[in-house]
């Protein structure tokens, strides 16, 4: 008895190391969402890639804010405005689209996610989402939002109008990119008017009924009419793309849109070729200068974001989905991400 029980226990020893206890078990069924889509939280030993480059977090705003097109947002208000300018100037602009890069340099992973824009979130105080938060907050204030959620610093923010996402990719892709419609999508929007070429909303004098509303919209009503298959796209059509929000399964399906068109378009142009580097050093150029849109980027940034969009090839890219809950309350639908899930989700690149 005293020779063969060690022998038996020291051959049995690692028969229960596979095993995970129930509380671990709990722990990682939490970070899959209810949309069935599996987020993988584990990540891989990998040594850290021989490139002369920092890592780095990078925001992506893209808001439905179109001065172009609507004269009466609440914005433009002055301090001495009357109660009819408060009427006629009473449009909001929220964050539409919210996508967020992390590219890390210690793990070798190039991270691509997307928070819905219906998210909820405590803002000063009050119970919002973060869309109707964007407008009332700066946007130092705003990326704390989205660190408390993700736990990483925001290094770079870019926040981008319809008009400059449309110019971008113009320019990244002068006869269109290819990209696979997985279902017709229609849309009509009265409202939204799309004026004639060489028209500015400087010429046109609204005229408003004892409601505030507009009764001579210029132009013709916003359309998007896109077919289901493989097709280019041109600039106009990738924002149609990423603004369409009639699909059957909500702002889910939307997320996974805006994170996999932005990984095709890193698939296509990030890369070490001398065409390539000049396309994205000229896209950054657009989105540092233009007056459609913000970014705290700077030239030096440039030169460090097009050092790891060179050597993406290297990373191992993965499309994360947060994980969390869609919930309907008072009529008005939301997203409640699981602090827990998401915290293990992005853990290992704190």
């Amino acid at each position: 008895g005293f020779i063969v029980t060690p022998l038996l226990k020291d051959m049995t020893s690692g028969f229960d190391s596979t095993s995970k206890p129930e509380d671990t078990q709990q722990t990682e069924n939490n970070n899959t969402p209810d949309n069935g889509v599996d987020t993988d939280v584990t990540v891989p030993d990998k040594p850290a890639l021989d490139i002369n480059a920092e890592s780095f977090t990078l925001l992506i705003v893209g808001t439905d804010y179109q001065p172009k097109v609507f004269n009466d947002y609440r914005v433009s208000i002055s301090k001495n405005a009357s109660i009819d300018d408060y009427i006629k100037n009473s449009r909001h602009y929220t964050a539409d689209t919210i996508l967020i890069i992390h590219a890390d340099i210690k793990t070798g992973d190039f991270l691509i996610t997307a928070l819905p824009k219906n998210t909820r979130v405590v803002s000063h105080g009050i119970t919002t989402t973060l869309a109707e938060a964007y407008e009332t907050v700066t946007i130092e204030y705003f990326k704390q939002l989205i660190s408390s959620i993700i736990s990483l610093s925001i290094d770079h923010c870019i926040e981008m109008q319809v008009n400059m996402m449309k110019e971008v990719i113009d320019f990244m892709y002068p006869s269109g990119i290819m990209y696979n419609i997985p279902y017709d999508m229609y849309y009509v929007n009265d409202e939204e008017r799309v004026l004639t070429d060489g028209t500015s909303l400087e010429d046109y004098e609204y005229e408003y009924d004892e409601n505030g509303n507009i009764i001579n919209l210029p132009g013709t009503p916003f359309t998007i009419d896109l077919k289901k298959g493989i097709q280019k796209l041109d600039g106009e059509k990738a924002t149609h793309l990423i603004r369409y929000n009639l699909h059957s399964s909500g702002e889910s399906k939307r997320c996974d849109i805006a994170i996999d068109f932005f990984k095709t378009i890193a698939e296509e142009s990030f890369s070490s070729s001398d065409d390539d580097v000049l396309s994205v050093t000229g896209a950054l150029n657009i989105i540092t200068s233009s007056k459609d849109g913000k970014t705290d980027i700077s030239s030096n940034d440039c030169k460090n974001i097009v050092e790891i969009f060179k050597n993406f090839e290297k990373f191992n890219v993965k499309a994360l989905v947060i994980p969390g809950e869609y919930k309907t309350e008072n009529g008005k639908d939301h997203f409640e991400y699981s602090y827990s899930a998401v915290h293990n989700l992005f853990s290992s690149y704190k």
